[in-house]
C-alpha cells in the first residue's frame, strides 16, 4: 500500500483514491495518509460520481476497520451505481478497478503506522463513542435497505425500456434482486438474460498491506 501511495504503480494508474468507510470519529482518530472519509452511501456518491474522473486510469481502494462489512458493502454500491449511471454505454465504467483492502485499517496500522495521520487507531466500538457508533450503524444498515428498494425500481424501469425496444443489458447485473416479489413479476426470459452477465461486480479483496 505504501508503494502504491508513493506512486510505485504510476505505470498502471494515473491516480489512486483511498476511501475510508469508517465513521468520522474513527477517521479523525487516525487514518491512512491521503485517505478520504466517506462513511455513507451519499458521501461516497458525492465523492466519486457527482463529478467522476473519466480521463485518467484510476484505482479505487476502500477499507473500513477490518474490511468485512462496511467497505465491501460500499464497494458493491459504488460498482452498482457506476453501472447504473452508465447504462446507456455498457460496459463502460468510470471506475473499472475497485478493490477492498484486506485486513482494513487495523492491519494497515499494525504494519505501516508511520503512514497514518495521526499515528493512532480508534476502534469502532470504543466506549467513548458508544452512542455515536450505535446511531451511525443503524443509519448504515438503513441506507442499504433503501438502496435495495431503489435498485428494484431501477430494474423495473430497465425492463420497461427493453419492452420498448432497448437492449436488456442496460440493466445492471448487480441490481438484480435475489428473490423478491418485484423480481418474480418479471418475465423469466428477462431474468435469465440479465444473469448472463456476471452476477456480482468485479471487486477484489486485495492485500495491499504488503506492497
Amino acid at each position: 500500500m505504501g508503494t502504491l501511495l508513493q506512486g510505485g504503480f504510476s505505470h498502471l494508474y494515473d491516480e489512486q483514491i483511498v476511501v475510508d468507510c469508517r465513521f468520522p470519529y474513527e477517521y479523525d482518530g487516525g487514518h491512512i495518509a491521503g485517505a478520504v472519509n466517506a462513511p455513507t452511501a451519499s458521501a461516497l456518491e458525492r465523492l466519486l460520481l457527482d463529478r467522476p474522473i473519466s480521463d485518467k486510469r484510476t484505482v479505487v481502494i476502500l477499507h473500513c476497520e477490518y474490511s468485512v462489512q462496511r467497505a465491501p458493502s460500499m464497494a458493491c454500491l459504488l460498482r452498482r451505481r457506476d453501472r447504473e449511471v452508465n447504462m446507456h454505454k455498457y460496459p463502460y465504467l468510470h471506475y473499472p478497478e475497485i478493490y477492498v483492502l484486506k485486513g482494513g485499517y487495523r492491519q494497515f496500522y499494525s504494519l505501516h503506522k508511520p503512514q497514518c495521520e495521526p499515528q493512532n487507531y480508534v476502534e469502532m466500538n470504543d466506549e467513548q463513542f458508544a452512542v455515536d457508533c450505535r446511531e451511525r450503524m443503524l443509519q448504515f444498515n438503513r441506507q442499504f435497505k433503501r438502496t435495495k428498494s431503489m435498485n428494484d425500481a431501477a430494474l423495473a424501469r430497465s425492463y420497461s425500456a427493453t419492452v420498448a425496444g432497448s437492449a436488456l443489458f442496460m440493466a445492471s447485473p448487480t441490481s438484480l434482486p435475489q428473490r423478491s416479489s418485484s423480481s418474480s413479476s418479471l418475465p423469466t426470459r428477462a431474468r435469465r438474460m440479465g444473469r448472463t452477465q456476471s452476477a456480482r461486480p468485479g471487486i477484489n479483496l486485495i492485500d495491499f498491506s504488503q506492497i
